[in-house]
């Protein structure tokens, strides 16, 4: 390629990744150097709904990590694992993508998220709810990596 180019083309009839779909160029350059869980991760949240709102959640979320890996690394974390619901802390031990646990309790495990999410947003400070017009702080769930704002959405996607 010349040095507009910069790099290799997809011959034509290649089949596109899934980052590749919706994607800028530079997007889709970064996207192909990003770690090995993320492809894995990303078709096991495509996999959990067709809606167009989950779909776009999905696409946010690998421009996150897509960004984060760009900047080497900066913002990979891991979400706090006080009140994560067990069958989510279970699974990350295998992180088995095509075996997620059959959830018995539906409405107990989208409980126990909803508690965790709201414990981990409002820091561990005992509040019982933000106040209107009150800003909240993400930069606890602002965590890029496979332990990171993956693992929330994994556990969304079951329920």
């Amino acid at each position: 390629e010349g040095a507009a180019g910069g790099g290799k083309r997809r011959a034509e009839g290649d089949p596109e990744t899934p980052e590749d779909s919706g994607m800028g160029k530079r997007a889709r350059k970064m996207a192909r150097a990003l770690p090995d869980w993320i492809n894995p991760a990303h078709e096991h949240l495509l996999g959990r709904s067709k809606s167009e709102e989950w779909i776009k959640l999905t696409q946010l979320w690998l421009r996150f990590e897509t960004a984060v890996s760009s900047m080497g690394g900066a913002g990979i974390g891991n979400l706090p694992a006080a009140f994560r619901p067990i069958e989510l802390s279970n699974w990350m031990k295998s992180r088995q993508y095509v075996a997620p646990p059959d959830i018995e309790d539906v409405p107990a495990f989208a409980k126990a998220w909803r508690d965790w999410w709201t414990a981990m947003l409002e820091g561990g400070k005992g509040k019982k709810g933000a106040v209107k017009g009150e800003k909240v702080d993400i930069r606890v769930i602002k965590r890029a990596g496979p332990t990171g704002i993956v693992v929330a959405l994994i556990g969304l996607g079951w329920w």
